[in-house]
C-alpha cells in the first residue's frame, strides 16, 4: 500500500534493555555471516561474558544509528 512503512517480522525489534547473541544480532539484521565479520571489524560494540560473546541492546542501537549516518555522510552522493 503506497504511504505505509513496512513493518518488521516479529521478534525482529531490537530492545535496549536486552542482550542479544552474535547469532541473534545476526538474524536480526538479516545479514550473513560475512556481514557480521565486516560489522565488527567496523566497530560493532561485542563484549565477551564468559566464553560468550554478546551485544548490548541500547549500544546496537546506538551503533547502527551511527553507522547509518557515517554512510550517509560518505556516500557516492557525497563525492566518493
Amino acid at each position: 500500500m503506497p504511504g505505509k512503512r513496512p513493518v518488521a517480522a516479529e521478534g525482529t525489534a531490537i530492545s535496549a534493555q536486552e542482550m542479544y547473541t552474535l547469532e541473534e544480532v545476526r538474524r536480526r539484521l538479516g545479514i550473513g555471516s560475512d556481514a557480521m565479520r565486516m560489522h565488527r571489524r567496523r566497530g560493532l560494540p561485542v563484549r565477551q561474558i564468559g566464553n560468550r560473546r554478546v551485544v548490548l541492546g541500547d549500544e546496537l542501537i546506538a551503533w547502527v544509528r551511527d553507522d547509518r549516518r557515517r554512510s550517509r555522510d560518505t556516500g557516492p552522493e557525497n563525492g566518493e
